[in-house]
Order: C-alpha cells, then sequence, then structure tokens
C-alpha cells in the first residue's frame, strides 16, 4: 500500500500520458534524393456525400513511407491486394523508400503489381518529407497513408476508414484503431496492457474526437484537405495534422471498425525511444504554437486517468505497477531525439506478425 501510494503521489506530478486498403499501370521505380495556429475555423464545408456526386468510382491513393521496413512491407501489400471496397477502388500504392539500407526496396519490386509506385531515395530525407512526397504523387479522391510496421486486421479495413469521408464532405481526416499482436515477451506484455488502458483513457475523451486518437500508424484524407496539407520538418506528423484539419475548417473521425495490427515494443530502450519522441513533440508543439491551445488539445482530466489506471490496477496489477515504474523512468531519463522526422527506429515493433 505504501508503495501504490508512493506511486499515485507521483503519477499527480506526471500523470500526462505517453502515446505510445487494381486498374493496370506499369510499376515506376525512380530515384531522388513554423506555421502558427492561431484558432479553429468554425464554419466547416456544407454537408453532403461524396459517393452521390462521383459518377464515376471513386479514386483511392494508398501510400506508405517505409525506412528498413523489409519485415513487414510485402506482408503489408499483400494485405491491401485482397481488400473489398464497395464504394471506391484502389488506384495506386506509392512506396517511398527512405534512405532505407536493408531490402526493403527489394521486397517491394518482387511484388511487381501495375498499382504499384516505387520511390527510392538514396538519403533518408525523413517521415515528414516522404509523406509530402506521397501527397504530390497521390492522384486519389481519398488518401490513405500507412505506416509500413502494421497490418489490416480485416478484408474491410479500408472501406471503414474512408466511409466517414464519403458520406460528410466536412471529414477531412479519419483515424484507425490500433489493436496490439499478442506479445511475445514479458516486456512487450506489460507494454500491450498499458497501450489498452490508455486507449481506453483516449476513447473516453472529448467524444473520441481528440489529438490521442489521431494515430499516425493509418490514417485517411479527404482530397480537399490534403491537397492543403503539408508537413514541416520539425513537428510530430500525427498530431500536426490533426491540428490542421481543425484549423482549415475541416472534422476529424475516429472509427473503431477500422483497426490495424501493430506491435509494441519488446524492450526497454525501443520503448523509450517512441515515448520520448511523445514527449518531444507535444513540447516542440507547445513552444511554436499557441501553446495554451496545443495544452487543450492534450489535457486529459485527472479524474478520466484515475479511474482508467483504477480499472487497469484492479484488472492487471503486476502489469500496471510494472508500468507505473516504467513510465517514471521515462519521465526522469530526459532522453529526447534529435530530429523530429529522422528519429532512430524501433527495430523490435517492425514484425506484426511471427
Amino acid at each position: 500500500m505504501r508503495l501504490c501510494g508512493g506511486l499515485l503521489t507521483v503519477l499527480f506530478m506526471h500523470y500526462s500520458i505517453s502515446r505510445f486498403s487494381f486498374t493496370p499501370v506499369s510499376m515506376v521505380i525512380r530515384h531522388s534524393r513554423k506555421p502558427r495556429v492561431s484558432g479553429i475555423r468554425t464554419s466547416p464545408p456544407k454537408k453532403y456525400s461524396l459517393s452521390a456526386m462521383q459518377h464515376p468510382p471513386l479514386t483511392i491513393t494508398i501510400g506508405i513511407p517505409a525506412y528498413n521496413e523489409e519485415e513487414n512491407i510485402a506482408p503489408l501489400i499483400e494485405a491491401l491486394k485482397t481488400q473489398k471496397t464497395t464504394h471506391g477502388q484502389i488506384a495506386e500504392i506509392i512506396v517511398i523508400s527512405d534512405g532505407s539500407a536493408d531490402r526493403t526496396a527489394e521486397r517491394v519490386r518482387s511484388l511487381f503489381n501495375e498499382h504499384i509506385q516505387l520511390i527510392v531515395w538514396e538519403r533518408r530525407e525523413g517521415l515528414n518529407r516522404a509523406q509530402n512526397k506521397i501527397l504530390a504523387e497521390a492522384n486519389g479522391d481519398i488518401l490513405v497513408i500507412l505506416n509500413a510496421d502494421v497490418l489490416p486486421a480485416n478484408d474491410m479495413f479500408i472501406q471503414e476508414i474512408i466511409d466517414p469521408i464519403i458520406n460528410d464532405a466536412r471529414v477531412g481526416l479519419v483515424s484507425a484503431d490500433m489493436i496490439a499482436a499478442k506479445p511475445l515477451g514479458a516486456f512487450e506484455k506489460i507494454i500491450a496492457n498499458s497501450y489498452a488502458f490508455k486507449n481506453r483513457t483516449y476513447k473516453a475523451l472529448r467524444d473520441q474526437d481528440n489529438i490521442y486518437l489521431c494515430h499516425g500508424q493509418a490514417r485517411a484524407f479527404s482530397r480537399a484537405f490534403y491537397m492543403q496539407m503539408k508537413w514541416p520538418d520539425e513537428f510530430p506528423e500525427d498530431a500536426y495534422s490533426y491540428i490542421m484539419c481543425l484549423r482549415k475548417g475541416f472534422a476529424f473521425r475516429f472509427v473503431h471498425s477500422a483497426q490495424v495490427l501493430f506491435r509494441c515494443p519488446q524492450n526497454l530502450s525501443d520503448h523509450l525511444r517512441q515515448s520520448c519522441r511523445f514527449i518531444d513533440g507535444k513540447e516542440r508543439l507547445t513552444q511554436s504554437f499557441n501553446s495554451s491551445l496545443i495544452r487543450a488539445y492534450y489535457h486529459i482530466p485527472l479524474w478520466l486517468f484515475l479511474r482508467e489506471l483504477g480499472k487497469s490496477l484492479a484488472k492487471h496489477p503486476l502489469l500496471t505497477t510494472a508500468y507505473l515504474f516504467i513510465m517514471v523512468f521515462v519521465r526522469m531519463s530526459g532522453w529526447r531525439p534529435s530530429h523530429a522526422s529522422k528519429y532512430e527506429i524501433s527495430k523490435s515493433s517492425k514484425k506484426v506478425l511471427v
């Protein structure tokens, strides 16, 4: 009891939570080498049905930025080939190999498909620039950007994530739900349990319209929004897309039925990298944007945090207590990434299925 009391005292001081889907054309392989948020526009575009206004089938572009993703890039593309869409068709898959030193590009070439466009950068430019290149190359009515280290949970994922955009033009950005793959070891089990606890907290926050649920691993963008979008190098790309969506007068949607699988870090160093990137990204946004607005985006009521923490402690006391120690260690480590979009990857989370 004394130990739990001490932990709760620390948590009152550090209770912010760290975050942890074809028409023929030939495969193309190419080699190439601070805004301020002052508020949110409150007059979004008039609601209408995109599917009702489109006479040709809706086209979907999928963009995948990849850096050393040889483990999962082929399974991901194969899974995308089996996706079922009732209100559109996947017209192209754009893969950016961003300075990969492994066989990422080779894996993509081995999957020759007339829908795939592979762009190879010899030098690493970073996630934000890779996504900007995807924006420039995309032709679809809807753009879905996926991390290369996830897998669709089922064959309806693409349809589920684009439905809000099809049904309402006010929607500019849609995020999927993240499902942790079955843990392979004790440490990963601790992190997977913590993710479940945090995800429950986020889903109970502001009717699921919040910055925490804008998962960078899997998002859909309306053409109206992505044509206005560009990521600066210095900001976390997931949070930045949420902020710009609201600022430009679009609505954000989180779709629980659109699910992707991901793997949690399997060791402390990889978890430290992921968690400290989140902390650093929040600090960069607070320093460069309207700080009160950023704090409001990230605010989690203490009562909500403690309620979900209590549930997690009651259900998984050992796993949750272990994570509390890890969380305090992360906060006290002081480690920060040297670059917002060219960070060191967490290698143990790169292979979803084993």
